[in-house]
């Protein structure tokens, strides 16, 4: 079957618009903003995005399995408001550390039972998790809409080594761990497997339930993680903390190249994908957009990236019946 000119082109761009997008965003920072580039800023940028990348990390193994957890940003808030209340009774960061992980841990535990156990929706599942930890957390900060901590307290957020913040040199590690993880073991081979056909890797022996348990139980404790750090680096907690960046980790792991789908994508993506939606997210702030204007932006970036993912898949799909009719 022959493919006209357009047919090509229309193909083209809906396989590559997020990258001709990416291009356009690239080329308009080196006319408007060049200074950017500086290596203070990138550090800067790095850091504030720490966060929200470690969380990138879980999304894009959840999403590789066909699932989204849009009760990240209430875990991350409830991770906070958690350590905070340890440290107050404690004052050891480290015991902050374990509890928050454990929290969450036992937070994303539940969301596995209820999605790959009992069968809901992820996104029935993750809203309803989503409002506990929200209602949770909000009780534990009581009639305080924010809470300050004291200077040692930022120690794991803001402390250095060569220059760079500890946090961002451990964003780094975790992504090279999990990227050897998910391209050299077994379990990573079982998590491309499950969400290309869980059906065909249960004939074949493989336990479903568990490898979808152990990824929604590494997503928590990365959250817990990521809350530690957040909390560290703002040097406090406020009411809803963490409000919405769910979606920020969806962008960043479809801009990346991870499929809604499952079972296509890459970690060293994802990596590509939170370094592009945190420069979006500082260039904002750096053009003093407003924030009744901020959400409209994001709302637009997230309906954009899936859309473009949605695009992509049909195409392929497209190409594939095509070629099988020849």
């Amino acid at each position: 079957m022959k493919v006209s000119v357009g047919q090509k082109i229309r193909g083209f761009l809906f396989k590559n618009a997020v990258a001709i997008l990416l291009c356009g965003l690239l080329c308009f920072i080196l006319i408007r903003m060049p200074s950017f580039f500086r290596p203070q800023n990138l550090v800067s940028l790095a850091s504030e995005g720490c966060s929200f990348g470690i969380m990138t990390i879980g999304m894009t193994m959840l999403m590789l399995n066909g699932y989204i957890d849009i009760s990240m940003g209430a875990q991350l808030y409830l991770a906070g408001v958690i350590t905070i209340k340890i440290y107050q009774m404690t004052g050891n960061i480290w015991v902050c550390l374990i509890g928050s992980m454990a929290a969450t841990v036992c937070v994303s535990l539940c969301n596995g039972v209820l999605i790959a156990k009992i069968g809901i929706p992820s996104m029935i599942a993750t809203l309803a998790v989503k409002n506990v930890c929200k209602g949770i957390s909000s009780l534990m900060i009581g009639k305080e809409s924010v809470i300050s901590m004291p200077p040692e307290f930022t120690m794991l957020g803001r402390y250095k080594l060569w220059g760079i913040p500890i946090s961002v040199i451990s964003l780094g590690v975790l992504f090279l761990i999990f990227i050897v993880i998910m391209k050299r073991t077994r379990f990573g081979h079982y998590v491309y497997a499950i969400g290309d056909n869980a059906d065909a890797c249960q004939a074949s022996g493989i336990n479903v339930f568990l490898t979808r348990e152990i990824i929604f139980a590494v997503s928590g404790a990365l959250i817990g993680y990521a809350g530690v750090i957040n909390v560290s680096r703002l040097g406090g907690a406020q009411f809803n903390l963490g409000e919405g960046m769910e979606f920020s980790c969806v962008a960043a792991a479809v801009v990346g190249g991870v499929s809604m789908t499952g079972g296509r994508g890459n970690m060293l993506g994802a990596v590509m994908g939170v370094i592009i939606i945190a420069a979006l997210d500082q260039l904002l702030r750096l053009f003093s957009v407003s924030n009744y204007l901020y959400d409209v932006f994001w709302g637009a970036i997230v309906l954009f990236t899936v859309s473009a993912d949605i695009l992509k898949n049909y195409e392929i799909k497209r190409e594939r019946e095509n070629k099988k009719t020849c």
